[in-house]
């Protein structure tokens, strides 16, 4: 590709390019948006905070992160079948994560 279509095309391959709805919504795509409960997302209640933290005492657990991410992996599973299905590109969603630290040994 030449031009501005292939630099687009090459943002994108590097990630650094999003475009709008539109361009997802042509017919050999297939897009979702996760489903995800409050209680998964916030299990301890409360919401983070301007700088992204959540107070101590409401630390997602490793099983409540593994609860989110199954929660997540299974809708992924099933629009993929969809999308192979169909003949279709599957478009992933964003994707939430309970936990930012390593806690294994």
């Amino acid at each position: 590709y030449g031009g501005a279509q292939g630099k687009r095309h090459r943002l994108r391959e590097g990630m650094m390019w999003e475009d709008g709805p539109e361009y997802y919504a042509k017919p050999q795509f297939l897009a979702y948006e996760l489903a995800l409960p409050y209680s998964l997302v916030y299990p301890n209640g409360g919401k983070p905070g301007s700088d992204g933290t959540v107070p101590f005492g409401q630390r997602t657990t490793v099983e409540q992160h593994f609860a989110l991410v199954h929660h997540q992996l299974r809708q992924l599973r099933n629009a993929l079948a969809l999308a192979q299905a169909t003949g279709r590109v599957l478009i992933l969603p964003r994707l939430v994560c309970g936990l930012d630290r390593g806690w294994m040994p």
